[in-house]
């Protein structure tokens, strides 16, 4: 039997992790999964529908009230996709799949009409915090579908159990994965430009001025040194403006640039030398391992929860945060190109046998099995 799934997507990850979600997409269906993927109608324009699957919209909505018949048209949406009547007395759809937690109660609600399970992706110290709360929520709470949380890797998952009490959800580790590129990149070179994309989350001015800083201090030697930097991160920090102020006030404003929508269309961002990541706020991001899998030298601020970031092996560690630490890392991928040659072949390698995009839609499989089995013992 066939199995189906609706993977829902709020505004936000739909727009920066399309790519993952296609891969993704394209892999379960490979394994035999029916597949289609619903993103807020607003996003439908951006959103290119993979070969295999079908992308169609939902209303996005605050209210509880309008809740219901959102789900309602929702799930006749996807039925229609499918290719499968939405008035079957058995459930014709085994897993939803929500990714971005201003989504989640849509799911639920779908989920509770069709008779799936759900599945509620979780990626990050905030979306850790927001399953607690999903757990604690549904302690005790009878005739609520099956469900399971998927966690984007061991760490999260770690943290997620450490402090859930009594109130406790299945835990799936569904580590993220990309596809790993057989070339070898060349080595920096000091008598060309040198490129640096700087990938934000927007939520920690502090991490991404010291980082500023710490290129301020690198500019001054090398003239030749390029920077693109996230545009929506920068926004969230404050419309950009204390990015383009502190970039200023550094006499560097004139060798950066702004990339909007970086990591929804980040080919471009795959050819630079490093990709920088100041903010140690647990979140995961599929941009990361796809610079690590192109031979993109990652360095990044320490973060617990974001098991992928390995010093000396994927990526070169900041561990304080300091301006000084910054242009230390990275003067040091600059000069020694031995040295980053390796850290490139040593991440792609880490991504190759234990990131492969192959290797996550297989314990998304798995998870999904699981829970469509928790769904028939109901």
């Amino acid at each position: 039997m066939t199995m189906r799934t609706l993977i829902l997507a709020d505004r936000s990850f739909a727009l920066r992790e399309q790519p993952m979600l296609s891969r993704l997409e394209v892999g379960l269906a490979g394994e035999g999964v029916r597949v289609v993927q619903a993103v807020p109608e607003e996003c439908l324009p951006a959103v290119s529908p993979t070969v295999v699957s079908p992308v169609i919209g939902y209303e996005e909505g605050m209210g509880r009230l309008t809740r219901r018949g959102r789900a309602r048209r929702l799930a006749a949406a996807t039925a229609a996709a499918m290719d499968v009547s939405s008035s079957l007395e058995e459930p014709w759809l085994d897993v939803v799949h929500c990714f971005g937690y201003p989504a989640c109660d849509l799911a639920v609600e779908v989920a509770r009409q069709t008779g799936a399970a759900v599945a509620v992706e979780v990626w990050s110290g905030e979306t850790i915090v927001r399953a607690r709360e999903l757990m604690v929520a549904r302690a005790g709470r009878a005739g609520e579908p099956p469900a399971a949380l998927f966690a984007a890797g061991s760490a999260v998952a770690r943290e997620i159990g450490g402090r859930a009490a009594a109130a406790t959800l299945p835990i799936e580790v569904t580590p993220w994965g990309v596809h790993a590129s057989p070339m070898q990149r060349p080595p920096i070179d000091l008598a060309g430009p040198v490129s640096a994309a700087v990938l934000l989350d927007g939520v920690d001015a502090r991490a991404v001025h010291a980082l500023l800083d710490g290129l301020g201090d690198l500019a001054a030697r090398y003239p030749n040194l390029l920077l693109f930097f996230d545009a929506d991160g920068a926004a969230r920090l404050g419309g950009g403006h204390g990015v383009w102020k502190r970039a200023k006030a550094l006499g560097i404003l004139d060798r950066l640039s702004m990339v909007g929508s970086m990591e929804g269309h980040r080919e471009p961002i795959l050819h630079v030398d490093m990709l920088l990541q100041p903010e140690a706020v647990g979140a995961h991001h599929s941009l990361t391992l796809d610079a690590m899998a192109a031979g993109v030298a990652v360095v990044a601020r320490e973060d617990a929860l974001v098991d992928h970031l390995i010093d000396g092996r994927t990526a070169s560690l900041v561990r304080q945060g300091t301006a000084e630490e910054w242009s230390a890392a990275i003067e040091r991928l600059m000069k020694d190109p031995q040295r980053t040659q390796s850290l490139r072949a040593s991440a792609r390698e880490y991504v190759r046998e234990l990131r492969s995009a192959m290797r996550h839609v297989e314990s998304v499989q798995r998870g999904y099995e699981r829970l469509a089995a928790m769904r028939a013992a109901v």
